[in-house]
């Protein structure tokens, strides 16, 4: 299912480390479309730092996921299941589930301080629930990437420091899904420029004359950039991907976002599926 070729509008950046390094040496400008603060988790204390190992502590003893959890403040929590997410170093994150714990290869903070939002459901219907998780891996210039994890909290018992399973929705699995559910042209109709974006079956007429206007319509290529703007939102009726797509305008380093792809994200003992395709234009 999951293909490695780079995809327009991706630039080379065929993986999470790369892009990670790219992000590490962008801005922190807004990509199109999230408010850090309508991230931000309701009643969810943010002043724990990214490093709370104790200095003192002898590198041949670290702590254990219990001490290093107490008396500490979640960065986010879904209380009334007894699930709570807590800080540990600056790639690594413990999940506490009642009394278990694990420590998670999670990055679960960002320099814009988008914390990650959590939700529980049965959502590959095996009749036990799992833990949706949606961290933002950092932000830039024209990139903006969550991650997706769908964790199994039971059925996992005696896998010692590892109780729980941890799936990720990988982005070469992703982006090759939506290459898969995308196709786009351009055309020229009673003198106006437009362009086809057929998703998941269903075509989409965009008005395509204020770009021919400022960048001549040749310029405009005839595939999609996409791939480098990407949200996942969990909640407990299910989990969704939202991407924006942009024109590739020969000359410019970066798609010229007019859109958004969204889709459902289903899980199950295949994997993860994208499905319900839609198109929605942006203003411009």
């Amino acid at each position: 299912m999951a293909r490695t070729e780079n995809k327009t509008g991706w630039k080379g950046l065929g993986s999470v480390a790369a892009i990670l390094t790219l992000l590490s040496a962008c801005s922190t400008a807004e990509a199109p479309g999230r408010d850090p603060a309508s991230e931000q988790p309701a009643g969810i204390a943010t002043s724990a730092t990214a490093e709370s190992t104790d200095a003192s502590r002898k590198a041949d003893a670290p702590a254990a996921p219990e001490e290093k959890t107490a008396g500490t403040a979640p960065v986010a929590s879904i209380p009334d299941k007894g699930i709570y997410l807590y800080p540990d170093t600056g790639k690594t994150a413990i999940l506490a589930v009642g009394d278990t714990r694990q420590t998670m290869d999670w990055r679960y903070s960002t320099v814009r301080g988008v914390l990650p939002t959590l939700a529980i459901a049965d959502y590959d219907q095996d009749g036990d629930d799992e833990l949706a998780a949606v961290l933002e891996l950092g932000s830039g210039t024209g990139l903006l990437l969550d991650e997706l994890h769908i964790v199994e909290l039971t059925g996992t018992e005696g896998a010692g420091e590892r109780p729980f399973a941890d799936h990720v929705f990988q982005e070469e699995d992703y982006l090759a899904q939506l290459g898969d559910a995308i196709s786009f042209e351009k055309a020229e109709q009673a003198g106006k420029w437009l362009g086809r974006i057929t998703v998941g079956g269903r075509t989409y007429e965009v008005d395509l004359d204020a770009f021919a206007n400022d960048y001549g319509a040749e310029a405009i290529g005839k595939e999609l950039g996409y791939g480098a703007v990407v949200y996942f939102k969990a909640e407990d009726t299910g989990v969704s991907l939202r991407a924006a797509v942009g024109l590739v305008i020969d000359g410019l380093a970066e798609p010229q976002y007019f859109g958004d792809i969204t889709a459902s994200v289903h899980y199950g003992t295949d994997g993860f599926e994208l499905g319900n395709f839609a198109f929605a234009t942006e203003s411009r």
